[in-house]
C-alpha cells in the first residue's frame, strides 16, 4: 500500500518533487526514545518511518526501476556505513545523494550493520526530500518504562500530534469573516430581517449576538436556514413584535 498522500496531477517533474516532499501519513509514523534526561526518567520522542516506507515513496516518485542504492563501509569498528541513492527525474536529469548511518545501539546490537544500513538509507533519502516533515514534529519528553515508551504521541485531525494523555478534543475555532459573510448572505437569501436573524441565532445556538460564533455554530445556523419551516417560524418574529 502506498504511503504517499494524494497529489494533484501536474507536469511529471513537479509531481515527482511533490511526491518526494509529501508528508508521511500518521499511520506509518513511529516513535523511539532519543536524548534522555539526566536521571534517565524521560526521553525525547523521535518520529521515524521504516525503510520500506521510504522505498515505497521512491517507487512512487521515480518508479520501481527509476532508482538504485549502493553502500560502502566507512568504519568496521564503529559500524559506520555510507548509502548513496541514485535516481533519474522525469526530465532525464540524474541525481544522487549520500549520507552515513550508525548502528542503533552501537556495535553491541545483534545486527549492528543492519541498523546502520537502514539509517544511512533513510538519511540519504532525506536529502531527496523524503521524510523532512518528521523533523518538524513537536518535541515531546515522555516518561520511560524499562527504557521504552509506555505510550506514544497520537495524531488528532485538526490539531496534529499531541502528547500521550493530552486531551484529544479539538477546540472549535471562532468563525472567520468568509464564513460569517456566508451566514449573513443566507439570512438575506431567505428573507430574514436583522431582528429575525438575531432571533434565529438565539434559537439555534442560544446566543444573543453573532459576535464570537464558532465555526460549528455558524455552520449549524446555515443548516437551519435550509429548513423552510424554521425560516417561516422566524419570519413570525416581526409580526409578533409588531403587535406587542
Amino acid at each position: 500500500m502506498s504511503t504517499t498522500a494524494t497529489i494533484v496531477q501536474t507536469d511529471p517533474l513537479t509531481e515527482c518533487l511533490s511526491l518526494l516532499r509529501a508528508p508521511f501519513p500518521p499511520e506509518v509514523v513511529k516513535w523511539r526514545p532519543g536524548t534522555k534526561t539526566k536521571d534517565g526518567a524521560k526521553a525525547l520522542a523521535l518520529a521515524y518511518v521504516d525503510a520500506r516506507d521510504v522505498m515505497e515513496r521512491l517507487d512512487d516518485a521515480f518508479g520501481p526501476q527509476g532508482w538504485s542504492d549502493r553502500y560502502r563501509t566507512i568504519d568496521d569498528k564503529s559500524g559506520v556505513v555510507e548509502c548513496t541513492i541514485a535516481a533519474q527525474y522525469p526530465d532525464m536529469r540524474a541525481v544522487s545523494k549520500s549520507d552515513v548511518g550508525y548502528p542503533n545501539g552501537g556495535m553491541d546490537d545483534d545486527e549492528p550493520f543492519k541498523g546502520a544500513y537502514s539509517d544511512a538509507f533513510k538519511r540519504a533519502a532525506v536529502k531527496l526530500g523524503i521524510g523532512r516533515d518528521l523533523y518538524d514534529t513537536p518535541k515531546f519528553w515522555i516518561v520511560l518504562e524499562n527504557n521504552r515508551f509506555p505510550a506514544i504521541p497520537q495524531w488528532v485531525e485538526g490539531k496534529g500530534w499531541v502528547a500521550p494523555g493530552e486531551p484529544r478534543v479539538v477546540a472549535d475555532p471562532t468563525a472567520g469573516e468568509p464564513l460569517r459573510r456566508k451566514m449573513f448572505a443566507r439570512f438575506g437569501d431567505v428573507g430574514l430581517t436583522p431582528d429575525q436573524a438575531k432571533a434565529a441565532v438565539a434559537v439555534v445556538v442560544g446566543k444573543q449576538s453573532t459576535k464570537g460564533l464558532t465555526v460549528a455554530e455558524v455552520e449549524k445556523i446555515i443548516g437551519y436556514l435550509d429548513d423552510q419551516t424554521f425560516v417561516d417560524s422566524m419570519k413570525e418574529v416581526e409580526s409578533v413584535g409588531g403587535t406587542a
